[in-house]
């Protein structure tokens, strides 16, 4: 039988102490060779944002929560004071999540032993918490989704409002941080209804899942209200799509109705008729050139204009996601393609950037400062300490297929609400993550890697225990 005692099930000071000791250095490193946190790329979209919601006015980029967060902790703690403030702050959430991560494991009776090398293993990868050093809402979402499932398996075992609430405000955190978590509102709103044992908690449930989704359309009709068109919660999901439909070589001169655009697209569109590059900035020269109702009227057209293709691209990014790694990869090195950069600067007339960012390896992020590159990120044995996201879906269906089998042989009687919900939290990130994200889909399908490893560990627990008994049954006489 598994161990449950109050000695066991408590999570082990020496592991909060290892994880004090990593955020301390790491924090230290980004700081000493990079002088800042990670604030390359996305970053200045959540400040602009910030300097917006200080006038009242909602930002059509970036939703409110990241900006408030950062905005009150740097009003607080102005300049570099501020940023470590929010570095230190990260890595503490970071901490409290794997903490829910042991709390989780205790849920499914996973052994203390399993549960410490669940923890460590998720440690020895840096991937997943060099982010807890960037300026960027990875951390935050890691830590809200998990928190997300530790509430709902308080609320199944406690029944009481302040779970049930504190799952709804989750969601509605989750859902104002990044728009992906969308998705998020009918898992909270079938978990919570499932493990709900009375009308009161039923109604409570569904009272807030509405209240999310009404604040949905208020939010999206302001928006309008103030940019002017119909562009959902916010403008990246119309750029991303734009970019997606380019790399599938979906979008043609045809689809676009305005002339002068059409013309003025129509060299970029010989010359490259779409490559699958996971690179942002490519075909972020056209739509920078065209207005976003443009970039959009667009979209609108070539959707319906070539369905089959456009699903049959959307599909084949699934097998094409097998190799490429969970972890964030963006701030380094990428690949340079010297003639497609020229041809497409020389287009707009404006001076071709290097995109060459410093790498940083562990030996380089210690000896050599010479090669640092302000605001980049530290990060240790990158590219060498990895997961492919193919490993990742078979833990996913390991865990699925345990799942369904420990509901058989219940005799189907008690659904699994809680394994459930994290096969859905998991599964849904990377569906939405590889359908409607054209860059670094490990950074973006992050935010479930607590829950992965949770995932992980269960399998091979349940594992290691099948073996035990057929191994007993063996040598029985």
């Amino acid at each position: 039988m598994p161990e449950s005692t109050a000695s066991t099930d408590r999570f082990p000071r020496w592991l909060w102490i290892l994880i004090a000791v990593l955020g301390a250095i790491m924090i230290t490193l980004q700081f000493l060779k990079a002088g800042d946190l990670f604030v390359i790329y996305d970053a200045f979209s959540y400040t602009a944002a910030w300097e917006r919601l200080k006038m009242c006015l909602p930002d059509a980029v970036r939703p409110p929560v990241y900006p408030l967060f950062y905005g009150i902790i740097t009003t607080i703690f102005p300049g570099t004071t501020g940023m470590v403030v929010i570095a230190v702050l990260q890595w503490s959430l970071f901490g409290v999540a794997i903490w829910m991560l042991w709390r989780i494991l205790v849920y499914f009776e996973v052994t203390r032993a399993f549960r410490v090398a669940t923890i460590l293993l998720l440690l020895f990868f840096p991937g997943n918490w060099v982010m807890n050093n960037a300026l960027q809402t990875e951390s935050l979402s890691l830590f809200l989704i998990t928190f997300l499932v530790y509430s709902l398996i308080r609320y199944r075992q406690r029944q009481t409002r302040l779970w049930n609430i504190a799952g709804a405000i989750t969601t509605f955190l989750l859902v104002y941080l990044k728009p992906q978590f969308i998705y998020i509102i009918p898992i909270y709103l079938a978990a919570w209804w499932i493990c709900s044992a009375n009308r009161k908690q039923t109604i409570l449930t569904v009272t807030s899942s509405l209240l999310i989704a009404g604040s949905l359309f208020f939010y999206t009709w302001t928006l309008r209200r103030f940019c002017g068109f119909n562009q959902g919660l916010t403008v990246v999901g119309t750029v991303n799509c734009y970019g997606i439909l380019r790399m599938g070589g979906l979008v043609t001169p045809d689809d676009i109705e305005n002339p002068d655009i059409r013309e003025h697209l129509r060299p970029y569109l010989e010359a490259d008729p779409g490559s699958d590059l996971l690179e942002t900035d490519l075909y972020g020269v056209e739509w920078k050139y065209m207005n976003l109702v443009q970039c959009d009227s667009i979209n609108r057209n070539v959707i319906p204009n070539h369905p089959a293709e456009v699903a049959g691209f959307l599909l084949s990014r699934f097998p094409r996601s097998f190799s490429h790694s969970i972890f964030p990869r963006h701030g380094y090195a990428r690949p340079y393609d010297e003639p497609k950069h020229r041809r497409y600067y020389a287009l707009t007339g404006k001076k071709q950037p290097s995109l060459h960012i410093p790498e940083f390896t562990y030996g380089e992020a210690l000896t050599n400062g010479d090669k640092a590159l302000r605001g980049s990120l530290v990060f240790p044995f990158y590219g060498i300490l990895d997961i492919p996201f193919i490993a990742a879906y078979i833990t996913l269906a390991l865990f699925t297929g345990i799942t369904l089998l420990s509901w058989k042989k219940s005799g189907w009687k008690r659904f699994p609400t809680v394994a459930f919900t994290l096969i859905a939290l998991i599964s849904g990130g990377y569906i939405t993550t590889l359908a409607g994200a054209y860059d670094d889909w490990g950074r973006i399908a992050g935010s479930t890697h607590v829950l992965l490893f949770a995932a992980g560990g269960i399998v091979v627990y349940k594992s290691y225990r099948y073996v035990q008994f057929r191994l007993k049954r063996r040598q029985q006489p």
